[in-house]
């Protein structure tokens, strides 16, 4: 299952796979970490990130349409 099925799946928004715009990986997440996801809403989609403390481990940006 790809993070964007788990999007629609846990939040009911739409967004499709392929429609990823950012995605960065900056931090390795290891199985016994706990980490936070913060997700925004901006005018043309969702940005979200995975942290702990000052820590980023992933983020990026989720349209809210098609833009193929």
């Amino acid at each position: 299952m790809c993070q964007v099925d788990i999007w629609q799946d846990s939040f009911r928004k739409d967004c499709h796979c392929g429609q990823i715009r950012k995605v960065k990986f900056a931090n390795i997440i290891r199985p016994d970490m706990v980490v936070n996801l913060e997700i925004t809403t901006t005018g043309s989609g969702y940005n979200y990130k995975y942290y702990q403390d000052d820590i980023i481990f992933s983020s990026g940006v989720l349209p809210k349409e098609n833009t193929l």
